[in-house]
């Protein structure tokens, strides 16, 4: 009969033995065949059961068996005579038959000792591997960490991916209706220019056909006046006007003086400007040529514009003065 040896742990030295056709469940609650009270060790913990001539190792899932030194986690195994398999801390060695003596030993101290041995060295191993396992479990919760940060990033970097995207689709539809109101713009730019020039070339021809009928109604003006003048200056109407008005003799010869007197002096006008005839004329009580006094005057100012002519209208009054007393000599 195949047996169970617990080599350390509340059970220490104390075999169990396996049933030859059943499975038999190993763990630290009331359910369990084979009890092991161990903090480490879960209500139903793992299995052992026969097949094929021999007995299998069955890990549950449910808390850490190692055999071997690797973490079963779930995994079969089968058992040869002398291997040790842990259960959370405790130790366990698989007999095919129950030794002589407890311990396994026989009495035997070299045999107890190999056993201590393999105990010490079992459970070495253990240590380091419940180090190596604590550091593949940081370095799991790290790769955790690191994947989770990952896909934060991965989620952030799609996430920017989608604004850039917007973005540039935002900016080509801008650019596309930048150009479309520039394209507007210049089409409503050249439609007002066109309308400007239109417009233009309208008050030009208008102007001009304004400035050729004031020049045609300047021109029948003058003729009109013209025309006036000289039908008022005719003999025979003004002598019928005088005559319709029954005037004396003496007061129509002279009315007849002041009206010529005074188409000449508009027909004087109308063609040299507002100038007033001096040739003759003398005022009565003052004795002077005022015809004379008329050229002298003339011929100074024709003096004075020629001295500004030549730059000479920058020198001292006196300077001027005398040059043009030598003009005159």
């Amino acid at each position: 009969m195949a047996f169970l040896q617990f080599l350390s742990g509340a059970r220490d030295q104390e075999f169990e033995p396996l049933n030859d056709s059943a499975s038999l469940v190993l763990g630290s609650g009331p359910e369990a065949h084979l009890r092991c009270p161990d903090p480490g060790v879960e209500a139903k913990h793992c299995t052992i059961y026969p097949a094929q001539g021999s007995f299998w190792l069955q890990d549950l899932g449910a808390g850490m068996t190692v055999f071997n030194m690797q973490r079963m986690a779930g995994s079969t195994q089968p058992l040869k005579p002398g291997d040790v398999f842990i259960v959370g801390r405790t130790y366990v060695k698989f007999w095919a038959e129950k030794p002589a003596q407890p311990g396994g030993g026989g009495g035997d101290p070299a045999a107890l000792q190999a056993v201590q041995t393999e105990l010490a060295a079992a459970q070495e191993r253990a240590s380091r591997l419940e180090a190596e396992l604590a550091q593949a479990s940081d370095l799991r919760a790290r790769l955790e960490a690191a994947e989770q940060r990952t896909g934060a990033l991965e989620a952030e970097l799609a996430t920017a991916k989608q604004s850039a995207e917007e973005a540039a689709a935002r900016a080509s539809a801008l650019e596309d209706e930048l150009a479309a109101a520039k394209a507007d713009a210049e089409g409503q730019i050249r439609a007002a220019r066109e309308e400007a020039e239109r417009e233009r070339a309208e008050q030009q021809e208008a102007l001009e056909a304004t400035r050729a009928a004031l020049e045609a109604l300047r021109e029948q003006a003058e003729a009109a006046a013209f025309d006036a003048l000289r039908a008022a200056a005719s003999d025979s109407d003004l002598a019928a006007a005088l005559d319709a008005l029954r005037v004396p003799d003496a007061l129509r010869r002279r009315l007849e003086e002041a009206i010529r007197a005074d188409i000449e002096r508009e027909v004087l006008r109308r063609v040299e400007g507002p100038v007033v005839p001096v040739r003759g004329l003398r005022i009565e009580g003052l004795d002077r040529d005022l015809e004379a006094e008329l050229r002298a005057v003339r011929r100074r100012v024709a003096q004075v514009e020629a001295a500004r002519s030549l730059g000479l209208a920058e020198l001292p009054a006196e300077e001027l003065e005398r040059l043009l007393e030598l003009a005159r000599g």
